[in-house]
């Protein structure tokens, strides 16, 4: 399972048909939260989309999955067009 980290509320809906249509089960966070870190421990891989988070939420993320066995990839801007390309690549 996968999680997106994300601040754009407004493209949950096209980040996860995106991943259905890869194949993937994925979760989308697009709040930060006080559980961030320990959502993280519990996926295969992360995908950070660091334009659209906030910066709290971005650090908080950061700071723990180094121990972790967690794929983590950044995308440079929050498109969807940028996260069919990060699937293709680790699919």
């Amino acid at each position: 399972m996968r999680i997106i980290l994300s601040g754009n509320e407004h493209r949950e809906r096209a980040y996860k048909s995106l991943c259905r249509e890869h194949l993937h089960e994925v979760s989308v966070m697009t709040k930060p939260t006080v559980g961030v870190k320990r959502k993280l421990e519990y996926h295969d891989s992360a995908i950070f989309l660091p334009g659209a988070m906030p910066h709290k939420m971005l650090q908080g993320a950061m700071s723990e999955p180094r121990g972790w066995n967690v794929i983590i990839e950044q995308c440079p801007t929050g498109s969807v067009s940028a996260l069919h390309k990060v699937l293709g690549k680790i699919a």
